[in-house]
């Protein structure tokens, strides 16, 4: 027993080592007012770091170290820091509980009954530790009335006296014997003693008689007995013996701790005896002493009971207030201070608290209150005091509120005539709650339907939050109006439900309100109507309906205006369309909803207007249609309009009617009507008719004839002009007829010569094409001349032509490309880069005696002369400053200069006169070759050989502005010019010799401007 003393003390030094607290103010303050209905409880008890209590209906709780699972509530958490139901046999409820000494807890049942859990003093055969609560083997026929359990063992007293199981090497079974017994056993009192309070401490027993006598029993080692003596461990007390209770003096109520006891006598007073450990006593002194000891409690003060734990004693006054003394390092006096020892001290109860049971335990105390509140101070290492947390307190503080879920306030809000939403506010008492909704329109809630709330996990996903209150709100749908609704929610935890008060609210609603205005807007096929609909909450179908008779039989027609919502009239508009004009209709408003329909009186108005105008317009077409304009004014009603079409050598009583158009208003309207199946190039009348309810009117008539004949080609242009290309367009129609198409492009203006064709498309009947012709390979600075030449069954046309001239390429060119010339004095072409300023001109490539123009396209110039009669190559170099103050590249020409010969004299120019080869500065346009032809053979001079042969040339040219200079003729192999014969004259025909042994030459025809004809080729034999 020794070794069992010495691990339980060194438990609590370990604990006592360990523990921290926070000093707290010196008033204890009420926690606030739970927005819940938690467990009320009937009594409590504090344990070894645990402690238990019953809830008013029977069930046990407890909460604190959970060594093994010991505290029998299904879980093996170490610190259970909130009071936890016991997990107890159904139907089983207790009138007490004992947390015990150590870690055994037992509960004495409604029926009598015992039940036991945790290590041992189990009260079963198998003496095994159980988790769970067990029923103790109480004798047949044995009811218990009152429990006390203590650290191995457990007594009861009842209707056959006072039994005892558990551990009893110290005799603190008093049976006399030392051997454990597993199932309770009969004490035998003294003299035939009837026991009234039992206290089973830590390896003894004493009792209470109803004599006012005291007996106790096991270990006496530190006169704990109170037998007026100590005895050492070996030789306990076996069998209850006397306490040495001073004369006069009777106990009424007893209770044992660790090596101490103590009790109440029937005037209040209070007597301990045993160790007495740091003063608790509280007899103003430290010494221990084996028998009774007066408490010295206040004057006046009078006890109902005495409880004393391992270290600390307290004592209830008849006025519920609390007294305490001894050990107070873990403010289990519960004064706001670790102050303790031999002074006897008031606990610090919170305003209005009074206290009606108290319970010393290792190092807490918890009580009871006279409101059936749990509360605990002291030490909390393993979550003894039931506050959700490990932090100690030097005050009382209320356990935690678990229990059903409450549910508080249960109300509704945001009623309207088919929604709603009800609420209410739960807390869930330490346990996750769930929650249903019944809604019902009987105030029974019969009948009833139940939906489930669904709640965020967030709500109750910690410990705090599940003593925590929080609001739910739930959105009702599809309600009836004008109803009353009756509600409750019923909220679940583990522990159990809870239904609220039941609620009530009347959805609102009504049947629609309508009013119609005066119609607005009158024209002789039309009408405005406008009117206001109040749906009252309710989705609203609404429709306006006319006719022309006031019981709407007649020409009726009903126009829907939408479903409306909310709380407020709506204002509508609505154009009643496609009447009659000069008529009289009759309107009314009609609004449903699910509580009924609602009608407007009756409006009539009368519509305006006359006959329509109608004029005939001109007429567009193609092969088989035609596009027809016409002119109507519906005078201010609903008119069809059409065209009527015949063949103009028939009837118009044969005509056909184009689609109608349908038309207001009271101004003019341009209209277009469509006609097509028409036979191409044919004759047809037509005339527009304009019809309303009033009446019809005809348009003047007017003809037409359909397309159809030869092709027509227009939008001729060259463009993307290159110095060797261009792209030439043209757009070709048709005319109805498939359509061949080629291009012509010609340096002859009258394209008789040097003609080249072009395959362009060919064009569907009926249709029109852009024609994009690229021509490629063309002589630089060369005026050419294209058309386009189309045909098809009807005829051929012959387009327009469109002329452009070939760009020069950059740099210089002589005498226009010649090869040769017999004057040092040239033209020289310019063709400068866009960013030229200027142009450099030298004989050299290394410019000197350089020369600077402005840019000019055509600038004289005079070559090196000959030094002698033999020809010669001379050479023009030029460069451009460009606008960057750079130059470009060179730049050169190159031409034959050969002896000079006088032109040929004009035949009709005066004998003298010298033939000017300046030219008009404005002539940019080749001579035109009208004609070349090959004369016969002649014999060469003499001394020639005889099969030497020349042919002669022909060549009819003109030149209207500057006049022909000369004719120019190369052998077409040897590109070189060999012959030369210059006519000044403006249009004439000349005769050019050809090279001996030519086979094939190349000729062109200069003018006194510079301007040449490309080369053209001439082969013979």
């Amino acid at each position: 027993m020794a070794i069992h003393f010495s691990n339980i003390r060194r438990s609590l030094c370990l604990g006592l080592v360990s523990f921290l607290t926070a000093v707290s103010a010196l008033v204890a303050v009420a926690p606030n007012t739970a927005l819940a209905d938690p467990f009320t409880y009937s009594d409590v008890s504090a344990g070894f770091h645990s402690s238990c209590s019953l809830s008013t209906d029977g069930r046990a709780l407890c909460w604190g170290w959970n060594y093994q699972g010991y505290l029998g509530i299904g879980s093996r958490e170490t610190s259970v820091t909130v009071p936890s139901v016991v997990a107890t046999p159904a139907g089983v409820r207790f009138v007490s509980i004992e947390a015990g000494s150590y870690f055994t807890t037992c509960g004495l049942t409604t029926t009598g009954a015992v039940y036991c859990w945790g290590e041992s003093a189990l009260g079963r055969w198998t003496g095994a530790p159980s988790i769970t609560p067990v029923l103790v083997d109480l004798p047949s026929g044995v009811v218990a009335t009152q429990l006390s359990v203590g650290a191995t063992h457990a007594c009861v007293i009842s209707n056959d006296g006072v039994y005892c199981w558990g551990n009893w090497s110290t005799g603190e079974l008093g049976v006399g014997e030392i051997e454990p017994t597993v199932t309770p056993v009969h004490v035998t009192l003294p003299n035939n003693q009837v026991a009234v309070s039992i206290a089973a401490g830590v390896a003894f027993t004493c009792i209470a008689t109803t004599t006012g006598s005291a007996y106790c029993w096991g270990t006496n080692t530190d006169g704990q007995t109170g037998i007026g003596y100590k005895s050492n461990q070996s030789s306990p007390i076996m069998v209850p013996t006397a306490v040495v209770v001073p004369d006069g003096v009777n106990f009424v109520q007893v209770t044992t701790g660790l090596n101490r006891a103590c009790a109440v006598d029937s005037t209040g007073g209070a007597w301990c005896w045993g160790h007495n450990y740091n003063g608790t006593f509280g007899n103003g002194t430290y010494d221990s002493n084996s028998s009774p000891q007066r408490v010295l409690l206040p004057a006046g003060t009078s006890l109902s009971s005495v409880s004393t734990g391992w270290y600390h004693t307290c004592g209830l006054t008849t006025t519920g207030t609390l007294l305490c003394w001894g050990t107070n390092d873990n403010g289990e006096l519960g004064t706001g201070t670790t102050l303790g020892g031999k002074t006897i001290r008031q606990t610090v109860l919170p305003d209005g608290v009074v206290a009606a049971s108290i319970s010393a335990g290792l190092g807490q105390t918890c009580m009871l209150s006279t409101t059936h509140e749990a509360w605990c101070w002291g030490v909390n290492y393993f979550g003894s005091l039931g506050q959700g947390t490990l932090v100690g307190s030097k005050l009382p503080v209320k356990i935690l509120p678990v229990g059903t879920p409450t549910v508080a306030s249960p109300a509704a809000s945001s009623v309207g005539a088919e929604q709603a939403t009800v609420g209410a506010t739960i807390s869930p008492n330490g346990h996750i709650a769930s929650v249903v909704l019944a809604l019902s329109k009987n105030s029974t809630l019969a009948e009833s339907t139940v939906r489930t709330i669904a709640l965020s996990a967030s709500l109750q996903n910690t410990p705090a939050k599940r003593f925590s209150s929080f609001a739910i709100r739930t959105s009702l749908t599809d309600l009836d109006p004008k109803t009353t609704y009756y509600f409750e929610f019923r909220s679940t935890n583990a522990l159990g439900s809870t239904t609220s008060a039941i609620g009530s609210f009347t959805t609102t609603g009504d049947i629609p309100a309508v009013n119609i205005d005066p119609i607005s807007d009158i024209h002789g096929d039309s009408g405005m109507a406008s009117m206001r609909v109040h749906p009252h909450e309710l989705a609203t179908t609404a429709e306006l309906t006319y006719a022309q008779d006031a019981s709407f039989t007649r020409d009726v027609h009903t126009i829907g205006l939408g479903t409306l919502r909310g709380n407020d009239a709506v204002a509508l508009s609505a154009l009643m369309p496609e009447l009659d004009a000069r008529t009289q209709y009759f309107v009314r408003i009609s609004a449903t909803n699910r509580l009924g329909t609602t009608l407007s009186s009756v409006i009539s108005f009368t519509t305006v207007g006359a006959l329509p105008t109608a004029t005939t317009g001109a007429a567009t077409t193609t092969g088989t249609g035609a596009t027809i304009e016409a002119t109507v004014n519906a005078m201010d009603t609903r008119v069809t309009a059409s065209v009527q079409y015949w063949l103009t050598s028939s009837s118009p009583d044969l005509a056909q009617h184009t689609t109608s158009r349908v038309i207001n208003g009271a101004t003019d309207q341009s209209l277009s009507f469509a006609v097509t199946d028409l036979a191409i190039a044919t004759n047809y009348s037509y005339r527009v008719v304009a019809t309303n309810n009033l009446g019809t009117v005809i348009g003047d008539t007017r003809t037409l004839r359909t397309r159809g004949g030869s092709p027509i080609v227009s939008a001729i242009s060259a463009t993307d002009i290159t110095q060797t290309g261009v792209t030439v367009k043209a757009t070709i129609d048709s005319n109805e007829f498939s359509t061949f198409t080629k291009m012509q492009l010609s340096t002859d203006r009258s394209f008789v010569d040097d003609v080249s064709e072009y395959y362009v498309a060919r064009t569907p009947a009926g249709s029109t094409r852009q024609a994009i012709i690229p021509v490629d390979n063309l002589t630089p600075r060369t005026i050419y001349f294209a058309r386009f030449v189309a045909t098809n069954s009807r005829g051929s046309t012959t387009s327009a032509s469109t002329s452009f001239v070939t760009r020069t390429p950059i740099g210089v060119s002589i005498n226009n490309g010649d090869s040769s010339t017999d004057s040092a004095r040239v033209i020289l072409s310019i063709t400068a880069p866009d960013n030229a300023d200027s142009v450099i001109i030298s004989h050299t490539r290394t410019f000197t005696n350089q020369r600077v123009f402005d840019l000019d396209s055509k600038i004289d110039w005079t070559l090196v002369a000959l030094t002698g009669t033999e020809a010669a190559t001379r050479t023009v170099y030029v460069k451009f400053v460009l606008t960057d103050d750079t130059t470009s590249p060179v730049f050169s020409d190159s031409i034959t200069l050969t002896t000079p010969t006088s032109l040929p004299r004009d035949p009709d120019s005066p004998v003298g006169t010298t033939t000017t080869t300046a030219a008009p500065t404005t002539d940019v346009v080749a001579p035109t070759i009208a004609a070349a032809t090959v004369g016969p053979q002649f014999a060469l001079k003499k001394g020639v050989a005889t099969s030497s042969v020349r042919t002669r040339l022909t060549v009819s040219t003109r030149d209207a502005a500057s006049g022909v200079a000369r004719i120019e003729v190369r052998d077409a192999s040897k590109k070189k010019t060999v012959l030369r014969s210059s006519v000044p004259r403006n249009s004439a025909r000349y005769s050019v010799k050809v090279p001996v042994g030519s086979r094939s030459i190349q000729f062109r025809v200069i003018d006194l401007a510079g301007n040449a004809t490309a080369w053209r080729t001439i082969e013979f034999r």
